[in-house]
């Protein structure tokens, strides 16, 4: 996108432009225009703070490139610039899309009518709710993209490494019979009927509870150190841990650092001899909002305890070697020295795609 726009700004036939780099998220936001402007200078470049800032920009006309996100075009009206050298280049083109005119980029398109629009993903989708060809696509172009760049392409250039999925089934005991008896007692005790039983028994018997089975978790996490400190550790390199929710992201780091601290694994470290000891950190969403679970609060990161975080698993010689997260750092996060990523929750498409991706980095 960097790149483009330089082009883009000093090409004649674009008669002055204004360009846009939109992003979805402001952490995004900042990475493009840290990269922007260490390559370029910060001449004729805005980062809007509010939308009132960015419908003041493109009200006045002002050229140059503006970074910004799609949520700031919220309510921004119709016709806010009808200039048509405008181009938007879209980040992650396939998530906050749409052609609905109440959308956040319905919104966006009904203020800049004729600007041209160009898609950026490394995941665009096609399906009944989103069309990310049909929203940006050319019809004079083969299938409608303007430049693939393949997976093969990527590792024949090494740009990125092979990824190599090592399925891990995880088999643990559950006294069937057992849990029937003492649901049985549970239910007896409190004289539920037939249907209050069976709707109790399809509440309890979910996935969500098959994973949070405490024998399950530690299970899956000693699976999840003793392969980690076979191989990946001596190499010198770390690993994210992906849980199927907030709850067992908490319950993954706490039962990984118990089983850090043992004796199977400070044999490792003395062996290795880089650290005395090393740890796992949970990075989740947790919201400031009073209706936000209490025992989820303790967990909540700001912008730059996120960041010391981020800097941290990144440094070579810090003992943080897991991040476990269950929505969080599976986009965007750009660690070359995530060496494995134990993937412990159920996914699909393009959310599989760019997770899996985490440990593809040279």
């Amino acid at each position: 996108m960097v790149f483009a726009a330089s082009l883009l700004l000093t090409d004649t036939r674009t008669e002055s432009p204004t360009i846009i780099l939109l992003s979805d998220r402001t952490q995004l936001v900042r990475q493009t225009s840290g990269v922007f402007t260490s390559a370029m200078g910060d001449a004729y470049f805005h980062q809007p703070s509010t939308s009132k800032e960015l419908r003041s920009l493109l009200a006045d006309d002002v050229r140059g490139v503006i970074s910004t996100t799609v949520h700031k075009f919220a309510d921004a009206g119709k016709n806010l610039s009808t200039r048509r050298n405008i181009i938007v280049l879209v980040d992650e083109a396939h998530r906050t899309q749409s052609s609905e005119e109440e959308s956040l980029a319905g919104q966006m398109r009904a203020a800049l009518p004729h600007a041209k629009f160009f898609g950026m993903t490394g995941t665009p989708v096609r399906n009944l709710a989103t069309n990310t060809f049909a929203l940006f696509g050319e019809e004079t172009d083969p299938n409608r993209v303007l430049h693939r760049y393949s997976v093969s392409r990527s590792l024949q250039d090494e740009a990125t490494v092979p990824v190599m999925l090592d399925p891990h089934p995880v088999t643990f005991e559950m006294n069937d019979r057992a849990l029937q008896a003492e649901f049985d007692q549970f239910a007896d005790e409190f004289d539920l009927d037939d249907p209050d039983r069976e709707t109790l028994s399809r509440k309890f018997g979910r996935l969500t509870s098959v994973f949070a089975n405490p024998e399950r978790i530690h299970t899956v996490c000693q699976d999840i150190v003793d392969h980690y400190l076979a191989g990946t550790y001596r190499n010198g390199l770390k690993a994210q841990v992906v849980a199927y929710n907030r709850e067992l992201a908490v319950a993954y780091t706490d039962k990984i650092n118990e089983l850090l601290a043992g004796f199977e694994a400070s044999q490792v470290l003395a062996e290795v001899g880089k650290h005395d000891r090393i740890t796992a950190e949970v990075n989740i969403h947790v919201s400031d909002a009073k209706t936000e679970e209490a025992a989820m609060r303790p967990y909540r990161l700001s912008e730059v305890d996120e960041e010391d975080q981020k800097r941290r698993f990144l440094t070579p010689d810090d003992p943080l070697c897991f991040l476990v997260v269950t929505a969080k750092l599976m986009t965007g996060f750009d660690a070359p020295n995530e060496g494995v990523l134990y993937l412990d929750k159920p996914m699909k498409a393009h959310n599989l795609f760019q997770t899996i991706t985490r440990p593809n980095r040279t």
